[in-house]
């Protein structure tokens, strides 16, 4: 066991073990140092740090009990031991109730010491990894916490969030990239360098004014899309009661009009319905909404599976729900991610965030990152729940071992 930068400090006034001490450890890679009471042990942990801190029993100075309470209360991953000599054993037996991960007997120079000393290490080593990992959890649940608490306030039109910094650099990221908005501005560079004057009228190449009119209606598809977003989280919707049957028949609608798409890298689509149908059961819900939600969710699917890979959707009833799942066997991006990661399973689905950097692709899922943050909004609206996570491949031999599950949730009515 290396050093690697702990070291020991002994709490002992005795010239003669602190001799022993040397003595004992000359040549090893423990390094120690040495003070005669609990006062100066203190003060150098709060400016220096110790693996470990062993204590003589009864030390001049200060109560053991006093100055083990102490330590404790500082912060750092010190492991507490405690030398006594025979006869003593029960006292030092005693403080093991109070923090002391372990004891040593005097005299100090016997293989038993370093053994002890070296535990000590290890454990020491040990709670620091487990505070980081700890503490790693806590940042982790914070920031979903966060995450979930901003994207609430995004749906709902109450969040100033569009200053923070990441989000602006997602918004000039997706809007300066592929067609739309990004693309406008260079084309008008463009146009004006390239067009000519003849008196109250200009000539300009076909091939850029095709461009602009191509980009000028993706950049109005997107001012489209928050008009209607805006419709959706501001006005009622126009309801309707939809049993099972009905959401499998769009479903079903849906895998037939994106059949090109479907074939583009060869994908087969499995849809099952694993549920005995209960004729008084509904959602209450907007079809037209309800039906280009799910049709990105497809696209969306579509879009990020291995070539040749079956996705599957599935149709289920809970007690007090209808379940709408899609899987899909996810292929790497170019950042290295094989499907969503988790500290990006809530921030999918706010407004210009992307997990690719493409914009303009083959697959005609809504751009600039806007896709799932309608489907979200669709879903809320509807009073029901979005998730997404990586969930063990068990219904296929193909080479992935997750899918991407969009697990949705939307509350039902009973009719008696």
């Amino acid at each position: 066991m290396g050093g690697n930068g702990k070291k020991i400090l002994f709490v002992d006034d005795d010239e003669s073990s602190i001799d022993l001490i040397r003595s004992t450890l000359f040549g090893s890679d423990i390094p120690v140092e040495f003070v005669p009471n609990g006062v100066s042990a203190l003060e150098k942990l709060r400016h220096d740090f110790f693996s470990v801190v062993v204590i003589k029993l009864n030390i001049s100075g200060s109560e053991n009990l006093d100055l083990i309470n102490r330590l404790n209360a500082l912060s750092g991953n010190h492991i507490i031991l405690v030398s006594f000599m025979p006869g003593e054993i029960n006292a030092a037996i005693d403080l093991l109730q109070s923090g002391v991960y372990d004891y040593i007997q005097k005299p100090y120079g016997s293989i038993e010491f370093i053994h002890r000393i070296r535990k000590a290490i290890e454990a020491s080593e040990f709670r620091s990894i487990k505070n980081k990992s700890k503490t790693e959890k806590q940042k982790q649940a914070r920031k979903h916490s966060d995450l979930n608490i901003r994207k609430e306030k995004i749906i709902n039109g109450s969040s100033d969030d569009f200053s923070d910094d990441q989000l602006i650099g997602n918004i000039r990221t997706s809007l300066s990239q592929g067609a739309g908005f990004g693309a406008l501005v260079s084309l008008i560079k463009r146009i004006e360098k390239k067009a000519k004057r003849e008196g109250d009228d200009y000539i300009i190449d076909s091939s850029l004014m095709e461009s602009l009119f191509e980009n000028g209606q993706a950049a109005k598809r997107v001012i489209n899309l928050f008009e209607e977003m805006e419709n959706i989280r501001s006005n009622d919707l126009s309801e309707e009661l939809l049993s099972l049957s009905d959401l499998y028949q769009t479903l079903e609608g849906i895998l037939e009009s994106q059949r090109e798409l479907i074939d583009l890298q060869n994908h087969s689509v499995v849809l099952g319905k694993n549920v005995i149908e209960e004729q008084n059961v509904f959602i209450s819900g907007e079809p037209g909404y309800l039906r280009k939600a799910f049709e990105e969710l497809l696209l969306n699917a579509l879009k990020f599976s291995i070539p040749n890979a079956r996705i599957y959707i599935n149709l289920s009833k809970s007690p007090k729900s209808m379940k709408i799942d899609f899987l899909n066997p996810p292929n790497l991006d170019q950042y290295g991610n094989y499907g969503i990661p988790e500290s990006c399973e809530s921030l999918i689905f706010e407004p210009f965030f992307r997990m690719s950097k493409l914009v303009y692709e083959r697959y005609p899922t809504l751009d600039f990152g806007l896709g799932l943050t309608y489907v979200d909004k669709v879903i809320r609206k509807h009073n029901g729940q979005i998730r997404s996570y990586l969930a063990k491949n068990q219904l296929d031999d193909l080479d992935a071992s997750d899918f991407v599950h969009f697990e949705v949730d939307i509350p039902t009515v009973v009719l008696v």
